[in-house]
């Protein structure tokens, strides 16, 4: 019961505090690199650590590795 609450709990940080967190950052980083894109706002970072935390936690996997 509580990892699923762990995985919740990640699942609606992104939705409601940064949904840019969701997906792969590395494409994000280049468009903001080539000027195609502007940076993400600082509340992303304490979202992607404690979601990450909370989804690595309960067996979530957070990419292709």
């Amino acid at each position: 019961m509580g990892v699923a609450l762990a995985a919740l709990v990640a699942v609606e940080m992104v939705r409601r505090f940064a949904p840019l967190a969701s997906g792969s950052g590395i494409p994000h980083v280049e468009a903001v690199l080539s000027g195609v894109a502007v940076p993400a706002p600082w509340v992303l970072i304490p979202v992607k650590f404690i979601g990450g935390l909370l989804a690595i936690g309960s067996g979530l996997a957070l990419g292709r590795e």
